[in-house]
């Protein structure tokens, strides 16, 4: 039997490759936390559905698991690498992370976060509305692995979001 993620992900993907903004809404609880490319945490299906409207039609996804874990019956989820792209070159790599709740027989994401890992060689211009880097965001790239962690975000579905502040 195959994890819950590599299932999600695959609906998730055709989803995104078709732009269908209504199923990859449906994909996601109803209080769903979701952290796409810009600095706003936003929850809910209609937030996820609003971000995905706003995506070009001709964006596609290569997807890549890394890694997936359960926790008992109803909750698992994991790590991929995802490849963003659109046939006039631009590209941008991401980490992504799900958490997965199963409801009833249907694993649906419960929390989702991409993060750009700016992978050497690889253009990643910002895409048309993306947003702009922005106080309180890694503005230094060279920051070191302590700082990252200092500085991290953290939340949970119980608490507020904090953003890092730096400077």
């Amino acid at each position: 039997m195959s994890h819950p993620m590599h299932e999600v992900l695959a609906r998730w993907k055709a989803a995104f490759d078709s732009h269908q903004p209504d199923v990859m809404a449906e994909l996601f609880t109803s209080d769903a936390l979701f952290q796409g490319f810009g600095p706003v945490v936003v929850a809910g299906r209609d937030a996820v559905r609003a971000y995905y409207e706003a995506v070009a039609d001709d964006r596609r996804a290569d997807v890549t698991v890394l890694h997936t874990y359960s926790l008992g019956d109803r909750v698992a989820g994991g790590f991929a690498d995802v490849t963003f792209s659109d046939p006039a070159g631009w590209e941008a790599n991401v980490h992504m992370s799900l958490v997965l709740q199963c409801d009833g027989d249907d694993w649906q994401i419960r929390q989702y976060h991409v993060s750009r890992t700016g992978r050497p060689g690889v253009r990643q211009a910002a895409p048309p509305g993306d947003v702009a880097p922005t106080r309180g965001r890694w503005r230094n790239a060279a920051a070191t692995s302590d700082e990252r962690h200092r500085h991290a975000v953290t939340f949970s579905p119980v608490c507020a979001v904090q953003q890092p502040t730096i400077g």
